[in-house]
Formats: structure tokens, sequence, C-alpha cells
């Protein structure tokens, strides 16, 4: 079987068996964004269980909502997740509202010439919720293999850690993601230079 094949099956099978957690509807009018977590919105310091957002989070998100359906991806337990969204309360914001949640468990492993790499395939999104598609979605990640199966869907973000209090990312980064909200498909963007637009 070749390397394509099966990592085809191994996301079908994993698109059939993991259920994504589902908190809010989705605005069918608008486009799907699903964010990283840990070093791309915030950086998680597990050893003191308390993490630090990245500046403008808040800001940013509020932003992004008025055009975007906002779905979390990370590549940590769910319960880890929940505490986060809490701590930073973005569970609860008047300004914007996180639709769904996909943990770790919804990450996959494929290969790619004999190497093994580890992403975050959305089709699994795509297969349960059809009216999302390449035409209106965009992944935010720090790391660049997240993306890997949906390359023309990927925004690269630089990666954030504690202590960065000048960083600025995500202001450039709302700021991009208004301006393509406003086309009728994603497909036909490079959003390799997203930081020069």
């Amino acid at each position: 079987m070749s390397e394509n094949s099966n990592n085809t099956k191994i996301v079908a099978k994993k698109a059939k068996a993991y259920e994504i957690k589902v908190l809010q509807r989705f605005a069918r009018a608008k486009k799907l964004l699903v964010l990283d977590l840990d070093h791309t919105l915030l950086h998680d310091k597990w050893e003191e269980f308390v993490p630090e957002q990245r500046p403008f989070l808040h800001q940013f998100l509020a932003k992004v909502a008025k055009s975007f359906n906002l779905m979390i991806w990370s590549d940590s337990p769910l319960d880890r997740i929940w505490s986060v969204l809490e701590e930073l309360g973005m569970d609860s914001n008047k300004d914007y509202g996180i639709k769904a949640i996909l943990c770790r468990k919804a990450v996959v492993n494929i290969k790619s010439e004999g190497a093994w790499v580890r992403c975050k395939p959305l089709s699994i999104i795509w297969n349960k919720y059809p009216f999302f598609g390449p035409q209106n979605t965009i992944i935010v990640d720090d790391i660049e293999e997240n993306f890997f199966l949906n390359k023309k869907s990927g925004v690269l973000i630089k990666e954030f850690r504690a202590g960065m209090k000048k960083d600025v990312e995500l202001l450039k980064l709302g700021k991009y993601l208004v301006k393509i909200a406003r086309r009728s498909s994603f497909e036909n963007i490079d959003h390799t230079k997203w930081e020069s637009n």
C-alpha cells in the first residue's frame, strides 16, 4: 500500500471515530478559523499550571470572531484545554465565543517519504461539517507540520514564549484575517506571505 493510500485511511478512520466537542452553534454565514493554543495564542507553562497569554489575545479573538467561527485545536489533553480557557477567560468572554474544541486525540501520525509526521488534518472537521472546506477555512499554528495535509489552508505564526511582552503578532494576524475574510474563497491565497499583506 502506498503512503498516500495509507495516510488517507488513517485520517478517514480518525474522522469517523473522533467526536468534536461543540460548545456553540456554528454561524454558517461566517468562515472557520482553527487556532492552536500553546505557543500560538499563549505559553502554557505546565510546571506552574499558569498559562501566559500572548499580547492582544482577547482583542484579536474579538476582532476575528466578527468574520469567523472560532475553533481551538490543541495537541493537549481535553481537560488541560478546558483549564487554560477558563484561566484566561476564553470560555466565557462576551466579545467572542469559542464554537468547538479538538484535543490531541484528533491529531494523527502519517508517513511522508518514510518519516512520521504529526499533523492536524482539517478533513476531520470538514467531514462532520461539510459547509466548511478549503474555500472558507484557515488554520493558524506555530508548527508548520501541523497543517502538513492542508498547506494551502495554513497560516504559520511565530512561536510565542513567556516574557515576550512586546509581541504584536496577533495584531498583524488579525488585520490579515479580517482582510481576506471578504474574499469568497481562500483557495487561491498564498498564506506564506501573510505578514507582508
